[in-house]
């Protein structure tokens, strides 16, 4: 059941006096990143199959949300628009562990916009899957089988 979701991030050049942490603007979900030299604003969730193409109408929506919350914003330097598929779930919780259908599958897939952020604890889950520990924490409302 999982769908690909196109999100969307804009590079610019870092301007002086930018925050050195990351910023949510949590009203239009757009989040601003400082990396090293550069802002990143990241953000929008598109429903377009494998469609790989930019939409110029949801850049613009990346840049206008920052732009209400930090002025300044309009004149950096773009270095880069970036956009990438993601794996979506219906019921937005990714799945994580064993296919019923086969012995030696573990499933982890699904995390929507938070891949990066589960990462570390989908790692850990799989390996103790895979070793057979207890999971640290429950993985039965992640289950393959939810979905019919």
């Amino acid at each position: 059941p999982i769908q690909a979701a196109k999100g969307y991030s804009l590079t610019f050049r870092r301007p002086d006096g930018c925050p050195s942490f990351p910023i949510l603007f949590a009203e239009t979900k757009v989040i601003a990143t400082p990396m090293g030299g550069t802002l990143r604003l990241a953000g929008t969730l598109e429903l377009t199959g494998l469609d790989l193409s930019i939409n110029t109408r949801r850049v613009k929506v990346v840049r206008r949300a920052a732009y209400s919350y930090v002025s300044g914003l309009e004149n950096l330097e773009l270095i880069e628009i970036w956009r990438g598929l993601r794996p979506c779930t219906p019921d937005g919780l990714p799945i994580v562990g064993p296919h019923s259908g086969y012995e030696n599958l573990i499933v982890a897939s699904g995390h929507a916009m938070l891949g990066i952020t589960l990462g570390p604890i989908t790692g850990k889950l799989v390996s103790q899957l895979i070793t057979g520990e207890e999971p640290m924490v429950d993985v039965s409302a992640l289950r393959c089988e939810r979905f019919p």
